[in-house]
């Protein structure tokens, strides 16, 4: 993480239900972009100095969509530090992947 930016790293699903189409990531609630199934990282920029944020990820298959749960509240730093933040996703025994399960890594860099 820097004062403006933070990368989010994460694992596909182990089992996915289908071939994954897209990721989205959230910021505080509101969706900021999509990614294609291959991609496993994203780089959100134009944070603001020394404020809070909540990220989350969607999983998109031909089934349908789901999310993870929020990732804990994060501070973007005043100076460029290295630290980590963990979310987490997983696939249940129905069409749709829910929270709770597979480590999803925000890894953010100076």
């Amino acid at each position: 993480m820097t004062s403006t930016s933070v990368t989010v790293v994460w694992d596909p699903p182990a089992e996915p239900n289908g071939v994954l189409l897209h990721y989205i990531i959230y910021q505080n609630g509101t969706e900021i972009q999509r990614v294609m199934g291959n991609v496993t990282s994203y780089v959100v920029t134009g944070l603001q100095p020394f404020s809070v944020y909540v990220f989350k990820l969607g999983v998109c298959t031909k089934e349908g969509c789901s999310n993870s749960s929020d990732s804990a509240p994060q501070r973007t730093l005043e100076s460029g530090t290295s630290s980590f933040l963990i979310l987490t996703f997983c696939k249940t025994s129905s069409s749709a992947f829910v929270a709770h399960c597979t480590e999803l890594l925000c890894k953010q860099f100076d």
